[in-house]
């Protein structure tokens, strides 16, 4: 792909409007300013919050590992370059046809629109999923939860029980396999500091609803998880699909149920699509876009990252995935403006990774596998190279490197008071 482009006259006046300010958004964003700058196209992003967040490293700031800062970094700083204009505000509509995007407070119109707005908690529908569980999609949600697990043990230290401590995880797939094992290490490191607690009391446990975890995931790693959850404690439960969560209590379809003190919702993710005149429009479901990665007959309207779906070329939900996309998406409006032809998007996954806990990892990138300490050390910077800012960067190096011999991050702090 060209890495500049040169026919693009300064005074075309093309406005691009980006819905997002995830991976997909901020990248599209990058990758086009590359080939466009300095000429005559602007960009505008619309974003209910005004940062990027660094989404797989939430299961670190849930178990104390990182600061909450440390993932997050302002959107103005990653886009402050030949950007009309950042909107603090949430997407209401967009009219395909007229080319308007309805936000909230206002109103922006478009010439090439890029909807990247992501995915939120999926509860399925399911009785007491949203009231009694705790999801981990976002900072505050990473916040929350650490703060419920050592308000936890708070609590049992209070009422001087040793009665068993029981924690459950819905989903199987890496961000329900990734916070389990992170909490194994937190809890690790909070028993020693309570008297009534003992660390064979502490009970996690994985629900997953059918009898494949990690879908799509190679068996090598599968094999290498389920090492790490009986060192971890972590007991997996296959073919355990929920019917409904009651206080206290998870109901499976089995009619057997499950007592929990605390009960984390990883089973999926809902699609954040917003409301389209589209015909046979589905609002629950994702974009399905074309290979070029826009929308079939609005040739000006891409959709990339977690909302969008592929027609017939499923790819999976990755922080990687929506990178490269974004690339393809931006090249394919610079294509467009020039009225040259389209490139097709071609998934190609650098590999599989995950995080299971201190110093402990599983990967796959090619034909190589890693485990352990040096898959640990491959996940870390894989993920560091993705990170917005250098000072982010030194900021998440500095808390890993002296969790190598301190303690994590043990406070608990309630957002809501000052």
């Amino acid at each position: 792909m060209k890495k500049k482009n040169q026919k693009v006259h300064k005074d075309s006046n093309i406005k691009v409007v980006i819905l997002g300010s995830g991976f997909a958004g901020v990248n599209v964003y990058q990758y086009l300013h590359k080939l466009v700058h300095g000429f005559g196209v602007s960009f505008y992003m619309v974003s209910d919050v005004n940062y990027f967040q660094f989404t797989p490293l939430l299961h670190e700031v849930a178990s104390g590992l990182l600061r909450p800062e440390d993932i997050i970094s302002p959107i103005r700083e990653n886009i402050n370059c030949c950007v009309g204009d950042f909107i603090l505000d949430k997407v209401v509509s967009i009219d395909v046809n007229a080319r308007i995007v309805k936000l909230e407070h206002t109103s922006i119109n478009f010439d090439y629109l890029v909807i990247a707005t992501g995915a939120s908690t999926n509860y399925r529908g399911i009785e007491g999923a949203k009231e009694y569980s705790y999801p981990l999609k976002t900072i505050d949600d990473a916040a929350e939860l650490k703060n419920k697990v050592i308000a936890l043990f708070e609590g049992r230290e209070e009422s001087s029980s040793d009665s068993e401590i029981s924690i459950i995880v819905v989903g199987g797939g890496p961000t329900g396999i990734e916070i389990a094992t992170e909490l194994s290490d937190l809890t690790d490191n909070l028993a020693p500091l309570y008297k009534s607690i003992k660390k064979e009391n502490i009970k996690i446990s994985i629900f997953n609803a059918t009898e494949n975890f990690l879908n799509g995931f190679p068996d090598v790693l599968k094999k290498s998880v389920k090492n790490a959850f009986k060192k971890g404690r972590i007991s997996l439960r296959l073919d355990a699909a929920v019917q409904k969560v009651e206080e206290a209590t998870l109901v499976l379809k089995s009619g057997e149920s499950a007592h929990f003190d605390l009960l984390i919702w990883a089973g999926g993710v809902l699609p954040n699509t917003p409301e389209m005149n589209l015909p046979s429009f589905d609002i629950t479901k994702r974009i399905t876009v074309t290979d070029y990665l826009n929308l079939e007959g609005y040739a000006h309207i891409f959709a990339i990252g977690d909302v969008s779906d592929i027609k017939d070329h499923p790819v999976p939900q990755l922080a990687q995935v929506a990178i490269d996309e974004a690339k393809v998406c931006a090249y394919n409006i610079l294509q467009s403006i020039e009225g040259k032809p389209l490139v097709k998007y071609r998934n190609s996954l650098k590999g599989f990774l995950l995080s299971l806990g201190r110093f402990n990892a599983a990967s796959e990138v090619g034909s190589m596998l890693f485990l352990g300490f040096t898959a640990w050390v491959l996940w870390k910077f894989f993920y560091l190279s993705m990170m917005f800012g250098k000072g982010s960067k030194i900021k998440i190096l500095f808390d890993w490197f002296f969790d190598a011999f301190e303690s994590r991050d043990l406070l608990k702090i309630d957002k809501n008071k000052r």
